[in-house]
């Protein structure tokens, strides 16, 4: 929810701002039109803003495309992340009444590794996602670690 509540709304904004700034180019290009068709700007001119105009919206559409690839992996890591925040919650109900080995099974099955210093502690471990290349392979919580599906 926070990478999401955090990323979002700033890059929804910003495909707004390039969209309307691509609707504003737009709009010159067909004021330079109507003043082309009226005879208040000749064709040399009216070529030129029309290029210029032409390679903004070009730039316009890559800003586009970048921020829209941005909004989508950001809800994608929104989504992660709560699933993320779930999978950890029922972990957490499953060890609350597991004995010594059930937890250590549990720990080994995250790979969860606590080194302890003089003045901390570092935990790391790993949280097995989804293969995003194979949407066939999943995994799930069991009340003994984690499974891989196939």
């Amino acid at each position: 929810r926070r990478a999401e509540s955090g990323a979002t709304p700033h890059l929804e904004s910003e495909i707004g701002e390039i969209n309307n700034r691509i609707d504003k180019a737009k709009d010159r290009e067909y004021r330079l039109m109507r003043l082309f068709e009226s005879g208040d700007l000749d064709q040399d001119m009216i070529k030129s803003r029309m290029a210029e105009i032409r390679t903004e919206r070009t730039q316009l559409q890559t800003e586009l495309v970048r921020a829209e690839s941005d909004l989508e992996s950001a809800r994608r890591i929104a989504a992660g992340a709560a699933d993320l925040y779930e999978m950890t919650r029922r972990v957490t109900v499953q060890l609350e009444s597991a004995d010594f080995e059930m937890k250590k099974l549990a720990l080994d099955a995250l790979q969860v590794r606590v080194t302890v210093h003089h003045d901390s502690i570092d935990i790391a471990g790993a949280v097995p996602l989804p293969d995003e290349r194979d949407p066939n392979i999943g995994h799930h919580c069991t009340n003994i670690g984690i499974t891989t599906c196939v």
